[in-house]
């Protein structure tokens, strides 16, 4: 059963992170996302190298967060991919 996490600003199911590929895996209910700023700063807690966050929401990949390895700046790009597997 989700839970609201006030520090995403949204419902979550599950999360998980690699320290070896430093990418994180948000899961929330369908039609559900959080707050870029907010996922970023949750998973820099974990991680402070943190490069890349996926949100599935549902069975959809609907947003990935990307750090410019360059400049450092994050970007949000929509996926809106189904799961596969």
């Amino acid at each position: 059963m989700p839970r609201y996490r006030g520090d995403l600003e949204t419902e979550v199911n599950a999360l998980e992170y690699s320290f070896d590929r430093r990418v994180g895996r948000l899961y929330t209910p369908p039609d559900c996302g959080p707050d870029m700023l907010a996922c970023v700063e949750f998973f820099q807690t974990i991680d402070p190298h943190v490069r890349k966050i996926g949100v599935l929401a549902g069975s959809q990949w609907s947003t990935t967060y990307e750090r410019d390895r360059r400049t450092g700046h994050w970007e949000a790009r929509r996926t809106d991919q189904r799961q596969k597997g």
